[in-house]
């Protein structure tokens, strides 16, 4: 009985996980909306500044 009731328990950590993943692809596509909006206001700039700023960001 103990090694039946230990799966169980490994199972629920399991679905724990999947759903810290699916938070975090939520917070990845909000970064990278915030990446569109910033390249739109520099669209003046040269590319090479351009470039430097996406270096900065958090990918």
């Amino acid at each position: 009985m103990k090694s039946k009731t230990r799966n169980k328990e490994i199972k629920v950590k399991d679905k724990v996980k999947v759903k810290d993943k699916v938070k975090y692809k939520v917070k990845v596509k909000v970064k990278i909306k915030d990446k569109v909006k910033i390249k739109d206001k520099i669209k003046d700039v040269g590319e090479n500044e351009v470039f430097q700023i996406k270096k900065t960001l958090p990918i």
